[in-house]
């Protein structure tokens, strides 16, 4: 997890990519996210421990990005986790 205040830098984003001539960096927004989550063990199968589970993601963004974003950012997600025993 990045410390309060850092923004990673466009190495770490584009991986292989090579930027554009002229390109340079510079702070523009920054969005925070806020995630809450449960899972729940299911299921009886021998040496396999199964949760089912959900998230929920709300998204703090600055005015500059809500054409984006949109008024009220969130996202959700369902999941199996299968873990061996």
């Amino acid at each position: 997890m990045d410390p309060p205040g850092k923004c990673r830098p466009h190495h770490e984003l584009l991986l292989t990519q090579t930027p554009p001539p002229g390109f340079s960096e510079k702070y523009f927004a920054r969005a925070q996210a806020y995630t809450v989550g449960y899972d729940r063990e299911v299921g009886h199968i021998p040496h396999l421990s199964t949760a089912l589970g959900a998230q929920l993601t709300c998204y703090g963004v600055p005015e500059v990005l809500r054409t984006v974003y949109g008024p009220h950012p969130v996202s959700a997600v369902v999941f199996l986790h299968l873990r061996v025993r």
